[in-house]
């Protein structure tokens, strides 16, 4: 299955370009092998720099949870956006 992932605008780093782009996965692969695959894409990239946000109900996404769980009986893609993983609190608009 296809999924879409966006980098937020203000994610910062120095090899991540703010684009779309998108994965062909299994639909029981875990978020935290997703976030694997993504860092693939980047220099000094780590999966414990960013979080995944899913678009369509803007919530944080938990590492261990499966692609096929979030599926709602739509036929909609599935689009994550990446946020920059922060110490802090902050809020991010779409």
């Amino acid at each position: 299955m296809l999924i879409y992932i966006t980098v937020h605008k203000d994610f910062s780093h120095p090899s991540v370009e703010k684009d779309t782009f998108q994965l062909d996965v299994e639909s029981t692969i875990s978020i935290e092998d997703i976030k694997v695959l993504i860092t693939l894409r980047y220099i000094d990239l780590g999966p414990d720099d960013f979080d995944l946000i899913q678009e369509q109900s803007k919530t944080k996404l938990v590492n261990k949870s499966k692609v096929h769980e979030l599926l709602l009986g739509t036929d909609n893609p599935i689009k994550f956006v990446m946020i920059q993983r922060s110490k802090g609190c902050c809020c991010f608009t779409f």
